[in-house]
């Protein structure tokens, strides 16, 4: 009987150590679950955040500034290619693109700077292959791209 006693605790002891590395784990996936998804929330760590992303685009001109009537967020959808942000400031941030040409097989880079003034984000720059893109050149470059997210949100 009193062998029988122990095997009982020993085996009660062996279940209570189950349930103790079930929970345990449980309790890490959670943990992890919840630490991944604060993690993913923070717009900081991969691009601007959301009131930069939502404001107007605007292009810089020579005589100032041309509204594009367009938020940022719609604008970069008109954008097809891969994209990475870098922050220089609260206020300013720059979109590395590029793209593999399917006719010359070479990958073509483009960088955008972005500046917020005010209430809109304004287009300062662009490079494209690390060649500065002339004022008209870049209102020619948001044009197409507002053409492209047209074609991309239009019924087909």
């Amino acid at each position: 009987m009193k062998h029988l006693m122990e095997n009982n605790r020993v085996i009660i002891s062996r279940m209570s150590l189950k349930s103790f590395f079930a929970e345990v784990i449980v309790m890490m996936i959670t943990i992890f679950l919840i630490v991944y998804s604060a993690w993913a929330s923070q717009y900081d760590l991969f691009g601007p955040p959301s009131d930069f992303l939502n404001s107007k685009v605007a292009i810089k001109t020579e005589t100032g500034t041309h509204n594009l009537s367009m938020r940022l967020v719609e604008f970069l959808i008109g954008i097809q290619t891969d994209k990475s942000w870098e922050r220089r400031s609260d206020t300013f941030w720059i979109l590395r693109t590029g793209f593999k040409d399917p006719v010359t097989e070479m990958y073509k880079s483009y960088v955008l700077e972005f500046e917020k003034l005010d209430n809109v984000v304004v287009l300062t720059a662009v490079s494209f292959d690390n060649r500065m893109l002339s004022r008209p050149e870049i209102r020619s470059f948001a044009e197409k791209i507002m053409n492209n997210f047209g074609k991309h949100v239009s019924p087909k």
